[in-house]
């Protein structure tokens, strides 16, 4: 593959792909896939919300929900998770994952060591941290634009229907 690249204005990143600091973060659903689970005898849902502002401004942070797994406490426990993020968002009855996108809302995250699934050099599978989604809230103000404006007054001091 031969292009053409200049290099010169473009600020160099050899960022990987370290957790975010543990916090509260405004954030939007941007993507939602269904992936199989390693057995083959469920599935789950992998949400994709993006950082809006702050330090984090464009990264993501992946939330999964086991919506199609076999064990019903699993399935019931993702489902209370998909209604907290409904609730956040101020959407109760949905068609689809993506009937959640774009609309504001804050999320905490934190932080947890797991093994990789990857062994190093000597074998041994080191520890790593992760994020991990623990809660869903709504959103404290619009994101992108003017705060929101104080009704005009209508001459009515007293604000009965009849004027």
């Amino acid at each position: 593959m031969i292009f053409d690249f200049d290099a010169s204005g473009i600020a160099p990143s050899m960022g990987g792909f370290e957790p975010l600091p543990a916090g509260d973060y405004n954030v939007v659903l941007s993507k939602a896939n269904e992936r199989q689970n390693r057995s083959g005898s469920g599935s789950h849902t992998e949400l994709y919300f993006d950082v809006l502002e702050g330090p984090s401004k464009g990264r993501q942070v992946v939330d999964r929900l086991n919506l199609g797994n076999y064990d019903p406490n699993t399935k019931a426990r993702a489902q209370a998770r998909l209604s907290a993020l409904c609730h956040a968002i101020g959407k109760l009855r949905i068609r689809g994952i993506m009937d959640l996108a774009n609309i504001p809302l804050v999320i905490t995250v934190t932080q947890r060591e797991i093994k990789d699934s990857t062994s190093d050099p000597t074998g041994s599978r080191s520890p790593r941290l992760v994020n991990e989604v623990t809660n869903y809230k709504k959103a404290e103000r619009p994101q992108g634009g003017n705060p929101p404006q104080k009704p005009a007054p209508s001459g009515n001091p007293n604000n009965m229907p009849w004027g």
